[in-house]
């Protein structure tokens, strides 16, 4: 049954890419942006699982590393290129060179993590930020109610960040890691993170505000520290 969870999990996050996909053909570009972040869901879900399972091997290495492809380069792309219309060619130009810079990534990553790594805890920072993290980089703008002329200007820039930033080798923290230093922090620390949580909740530019904040860790992150990333 485990054995069977973890790759159906992978396929899920690979049909959620391709139903966001579809669903921006359609027009529906929000929906589409909601079905990336929960590929992105599954994509944590069944890495987990297989690290604490020991399920880590070769095949689901490779089928993960082409879920990811489809769903966090594959389908921003496409779901970006339709929000900015057809005859917007630089925006494409853009929106290619996220999907290129994604599957750069991947295969770096893919490469660097070998099977008996896949069966240990990941390291504690990533080399470049995730393709997950750089999706939503992308998507933000279309989740958030902000108006068409201001996405018009920062799909095709966002592109073009998030995809530097996934070649480049700057560290960037697992989002665990965060939730650990909460969890792990004194009453006071605690009680402001759930203050901040309920601050993001509220406000009305949610997603630009956390995934641009994660996008700022990187380099802010290499200011501070040298890095040991994986």
């Amino acid at each position: 049954m485990r054995r069977r969870l973890v790759p159906t999990l992978t396929l899920s996050n690979l049909l959620l890419g391709f139903a966001a996909i579809y669903m921006a053909l359609l027009g529906d570009i929000r929906l589409a942006a909601l079905m990336v972040l929960l590929g992105g869901v599954l994509d944590v879900l069944d890495g987990f699982l297989a690290r604490r399972w020991n399920l880590g091997s070769e095949f689901g290495v490779q089928l993960d590393s082409l879920a990811d492809v489809v769903t966090f380069g594959v389908a921003p792309a496409c779901v970006v290129g339709v929000a900015v219309g057809l005859q917007a060619w630089g925006a494409w130009a853009m929106a290619g060179l996220y999907l290129a810079a994604v599957a750069w990534r991947l295969a770096r990553y893919t490469v660097r993590h070998e099977v008996g790594d896949a069966r240990k805890m990941e390291p504690p920072r990533f080399s470049g930020m995730p393709s997950p993290a750089g999706a939503g980089v992308v998507l933000a703008p279309l989740l958030d109610p902000m108006p068409d002329a201001w996405r018009m200007v920062l799909l095709p820039g966002l592109c073009l960040a998030a995809g530097l930033l996934m070649v480049s080798t700057l560290p960037y923290y697992h989002t665990r890691y965060y939730v650990r230093q909460a969890l792990q922090g004194t009453w006071l620390q605690r009680a402001l993170a759930l203050a901040l949580t309920g601050l993001w909740l509220w406000f009305p530019y949610r997603w630009s505000l956390l995934f641009g904040g994660y996008l700022l860790s990187g380099p802010v992150n290499a200011l501070f520290r040298q890095p040991r990333a994986g």
